[in-house]
């Protein structure tokens, strides 16, 4: 990966640039953030329709709930929570919604996994412009 800076000016403001070039390509990184329910799936699903590389957290998330290594996480923080070596997700966020220093125990746990896939999956991307 490389990098290129520039430094340009427009109606007397200095604008400082960094390109990350990837194979020799410009590379951006777009995040699509807001609320629940505030339309970011859908958002996602337009942008992937018009060929873009979509990544979706929420999908990691999805994925990483089945992996043995954030069971066994997930065990030791809420033990009551593993059914059938399973995560109950509804007994889980009823913990966690409940409980601020749960929910950031949970976060502390999910959010590097999630990150560390997202960041490997954008890596993999061949696209100029990756969301997620």
């Amino acid at each position: 990966m490389q990098f290129h800076e520039s430094l340009y000016e427009t109606n007397k403001v200095k604008h400082f640039k960094i390109t990350i070039l990837k194979g020799g390509r410009p590379l951006k990184k777009i995040a699509i953030t807001g609320g629940i329910g505030s339309g970011k799936s859908l958002a996602g699903k337009i942008i992937a329709g018009q060929g873009y590389d979509v990544f979706s957290c929420d999908e990691i998330y999805a994925q990483i709930t089945k992996s043995e290594e954030y069971i066994r996480q997930i065990e030791k923080a809420f033990p009551s929570v593993i059914v059938n070596g399973a995560i109950d997700r509804k007994k889980l966020s009823e913990i966690v919604f409940l409980d601020k220093e749960k929910r950031e125990l949970l976060n502390a746990i999910a959010h590097p996994i999630i990150m560390g896939r997202l960041d490997e999956k954008m890596r993999k991307s061949k696209g100029v412009f990756i969301f997620a």
